[in-house]
């Protein structure tokens, strides 16, 4: 039996029980998790992370010593071996004035509510784009395919890497900007997705134009018209000129940057030829 189309008003207030529930299961479940298994990273005390363990971690134990013993304190690593260089931008984060709350032995617990704060809005920006494309779509469905992509190995590859992991929130609605570009042509807020990415991360960027590519190229082949092709082509080919223009400044000074690092060299990073090494921090409860 076809199911009864819903009234506008009735697809707003069922989309957004769908995001309401799809927060408060992720939110549910990593209580659960925290609760069973331990803090970080879920059942352990201990990170084993390059990403985590040579960067975020130490830079916010420096971030916390400068926000609480003043400008010169940032200077100094509290025992750590290597530490990470905190911008301007790790100060106007909101989400790092947690650190001015917490107790310097606690910034790893810190850290996992981050994670949670992140999966949460995940499961946020999953839903919303499960919801406005397919708004007549069970409402168990819609929380079960938002719920599919917060806990999918795409997101879950990242939550050691608190930098990126966040962008994975905008990734759904990249993705429904880009059918709905290829659908109806559409393409302001592809464009300004598209330069979202860049002027965040440019090398999380080459890893959404790949999908990009991918996924335009099965949709032309499969579900659109031929004599749409054309014109949907074109019009990605501008806005996403268009995006690289706008945001010129960052991604080719970040590029440059990138370019000069071991992801993009044949030589491995001497951290990782010469081994993982265990840090004590000072004064805290956890080992690195």
């Amino acid at each position: 039996m076809p199911q009864e189309r819903l009234r506008p008003s009735r697809k707003r207030l069922s989309g957004a029980a769908v995001c309401l529930a799809a927060c408060g299961a992720t939110l549910l479940l990593l209580c659960a998790v925290y609760a069973l298994r331990g803090i970080w990273p879920f059942g352990t005390d201990n990170i084993a992370y390059v990403d985590t363990a040579q960067f975020y971690l130490p830079d916010y134990y420096k971030l916390w010593d400068a926000m609480h013993g003043g400008p010169d304190s940032v200077c100094w690593f509290s025992g750590l071996a290597e530490g990470a260089a905190a911008n301007v931008w790790s100060y106007t984060d909101p989400a790092n004035l947690v650190l001015l709350l917490l107790p310097r032995d606690h910034i790893l617990e810190g850290l996992s509510l981050c994670l949670a704060v992140y999966l949460v809005l995940i499961a946020l920006g999953a839903s919303l784009a499960v919801c406005l494309r397919f708004p007549d779509l069970h409402p168990a469905w819609k929380l079960g395919l938002s719920l599919a992509y917060t806990f999918s190995g795409y997101v879950l590859q990242y939550y050691s890497n608190l930098g990126w992991l966040w962008l994975t929130a905008v990734f759904p609605l990249l993705l429904l900007a880009l059918e709905r570009l290829l659908r109806e042509g559409r393409y302001l807020l592809y464009a300004l997705l598209y330069a979202y990415y860049l002027f965040s991360s440019v090398y999380f960027t080459y890893m959404v134009t790949i999908y990009v590519i991918l996924f335009t190229g099965g949709y032309c082949l499969f579900l659109l018209p031929r004599e749409k092709r054309g014109d949907r082509l074109l019009r990605l080919g501008l806005s996403t000129a268009a995006a690289y223009g706008l945001t010129a400044y960052w991604w080719i000074g970040s590029s440059s940057g990138l370019a000069a690092t071991s992801r993009f060299q044949t030589n491995l990073d001497t951290g990782l030829v010469n081994g993982f090494t265990t840090w004590d921090l000072t004064n805290t409860l956890h080992t690195v």
